[in-house]
């Protein structure tokens, strides 16, 4: 790696606090259905600075819990409770979409790099808030070993979409409960994610598989626009 920066984004904010979140739900379950599980109040609206306090239903196994977010000076806190709320569901949907709607800029600079000169770069947002800019190689980038939520990686302009390299490092990152990856271009922006635990159907369907168009899937959902 010759160029790498450490940074607090409005992006990395908001992953690791969601993420820290489904972390907290997803601890001691065996099993999780993401459509009967609810979280309140909406996390998309309550995240503001130090203490977050989130309520859940549908899911038995839950005790109170929290994790520090050193990064970025926060804790989150969950507890289980009768109600409604935000499914589940979407907040892992939602995940992936931070990149593109909060560093939107950041990724869009990087990847003209990437047209103008090859060099791939890499961002990782990390667990405790932070994001890791890192420059890679012409036309490729190695990840090395970042316990993360999930990664962005640059692609020239007119290469959207997850080479068969791309997708197995997803694929095992994922396994090991990262939650998504993505590549973006200069105008489109293509991720898979994990929707909940991720099915072994699902990880024997991708391996060694690449993905240039958007496949429906159980647990993992892939997705392409332009930003």
């Amino acid at each position: 790696m010759r160029w790498q920066r450490e940074t607090v984004t409005e992006g990395s904010r908001e992953i690791a606090l969601i993420s820290s979140l489904l972390r907290l739900v997803e601890r001691d379950a065996e099993e999780l259905d993401v459509d009967a599980v609810r979280v309140s109040p909406d996390p998309f609206e309550a995240l503001v600075e130090g203490r977050l306090e989130f309520c859940v239903s549908g899911a038995e196994w839950l005790s109170e819990d929290a994790e520090e977010l050193e990064g970025i000076g926060a804790e989150v806190v969950v507890r289980r409770c009768a109600g409604g709320g935000r499914r589940l569901r979407d907040l892992y949907a939602a995940l992936p979409l931070i990149p593109p709607r909060r560093d939107g800029s950041l990724l869009k600079n990087l990847a003209r790099r990437t047209s103008e000169s090859g060099v791939e770069y890499i961002v990782f947002y990390s667990k405790d808030g932070r994001a890791y800019l890192l420059e890679g190689e012409e036309y490729q980038v190695i990840v090395p070993h970042i316990p993360m939520v999930g990664s962005v990686h640059t692609h020239p302009e007119d290469h959207c979409g997850l080479s068969r390299r791309d997708v197995e490092s997803a694929l095992y990152a994922m396994a090991e409960l990262s939650f998504f990856e993505a590549s973006a271009t200069p105008s489109c922006y293509f991720y898979m994610a994990r929707l909940g635990f991720m099915h072994v159907d699902d990880f024997a369907y991708l391996l060694n598989r690449e993905l240039m168009e958007p496949v429906s899937l159980r647990s993992v959902l892939t997705a392409a626009l332009l930003y």
